[in-house]
């Protein structure tokens, strides 16, 4: 579905370039659920806008489901770390957003968000601002959001790291559902191991700047998984692999 092939990103400045990027080749199957992993200034953050499209980068080629689309946004949808909601806008106005740009009626664009309010965990709470809402119930919001531009492959950048631990964990497990059920392609960026073996078929590990990938993991275990996988011989073994190539 999404094949990078040679990427890198140089950033030219005064005194110096900065090479982000170096000869990154990875594969992302329909349906997949892949993680990127990597040390703070890897790279990992400038990977994921070159395949939303909001850079270009230096060199490589970029494809999906086999059409160049480099600098092309619009393919996937894409997530920051922060839920970016309007505070002027109600929940159900912040999750039309998409599809009041692609032209929908407001009336028809309310009607199908309403119809997800239940499943994304937001019932009773379309008429409220996001000040009102938890973290935990912001980010699903900007879930939804993210989800109703229609696109098949999501881009995740952190979507977890400000929640406390406990949150993290259900969102976790109720995203997992989510995607599976919708039958989603997700590019997850994250700096937790847990996170990223708990959640995903494969793993790409990216070494320090510039980031290059040292890792391409398989995790075997079927998903969605329970949290008794964080006790199983197999997450430890994958864990202390995955520790040691970031070191």
């Amino acid at each position: 579905m999404l094949r990078l092939q040679n990427i890198s990103k140089v950033y030219e400045g005064a005194a110096e370039e900065v090479i982000a990027l170096e000869s990154v080749d990875a594969e992302v199957a329909q349906g997949e659920f892949i993680s990127i992993i990597g040390p703070s200034g890897c790279g990992k953050s400038t990977l994921l806008d070159i395949i939303s499209g909001v850079q270009l980068p230096t060199g490589g080629t970029l494809s999906y489901q086999g059409e160049d689309i480099a600098g092309k946004v619009g393919v996937a949808a894409y997530m920051p770390q922060s839920d970016v909601l309007f505070p002027w806008r109600t929940i159900i106005n912040n999750v039309i957003l998409p599809l009041e740009l692609s032209g929908i009626p407001k009336k028809e664009a309310m009607e199908r968000a309403g119809e997800l309010l239940e499943k994304f965990g937001l019932a009773g709470f379309k008429d409220s601002y996001p000040f009102m809402l938890s973290g935990g119930m912001r980010q699903r919001a900007n879930f939804l959001r993210t989800y109703l531009t229609g696109k098949k492959l999501l881009l995740l950048d952190e979507p977890f790291g400000r929640l406390d631990a406990i949150t993290r964990m259900e969102l976790q497990e109720w995203l997992l559902h989510i995607c599976s059920a919708e039958k989603l392609t997700v590019l997850l960026i994250t700096h937790d191991v847990d996170e990223a073996i708990f959640m995903s078929d494969r793993i790409y590990a990216l070494s320090k700047r510039p980031g290059k990938v040292v890792a391409n993991r398989q995790v075997m275990a079927d998903r969605p998984r329970d949290r008794q996988f964080f006790l199983t011989r197999e997450f430890l073994h994958l864990k202390e692999e995955l520790l040691m190539h970031l070191k």
